[in-house]
């Protein structure tokens, strides 16, 4: 599957960088549904340059707490062998949930 493959690409570029930062943010989809969506910047080796990636979009089911928002993320890591080590910067828009303000 192509998306499968695209996928793969981009995980083992952003496994040999050095270092790479998170964006993410929640977005309301056409149904009203939360979706929480996850970017990630690093210096791809083979470009010679910083880029940006698309990591992931998934439903958020529960409230949209920092808690919650980095218990999602946390676990992608996990299953992705992605070390939290080389994460230098996480952007955000600033709101309460997004940065844990509440939970």
């Amino acid at each position: 599957m192509i998306a499968e493959d695209l996928k793969h690409q981009q995980m083992v570029k952003l496994l040999v960088a050095q270092f790479f930062a998170l964006q993410f943010d929640e977005t309301m989809d056409i149904k009203n549904d939360v979706q929480l969506i996850v970017c990630c910047h690093f210096l791809d080796q083979s470009l010679g340059k910083i880029v940006e990636h698309y990591l992931f979009c998934l439903p958020v089911e529960e409230q949209t707490t920092g808690e919650f928002i980095f218990s999602k993320l946390d676990k992608f890591m996990e299953n992705e062998n992605v070390p939290w080590s080389k994460c230098v910067a996480v952007t955000t828009d600033g709101a309460a949930a997004m940065m844990g303000k509440h939970k």
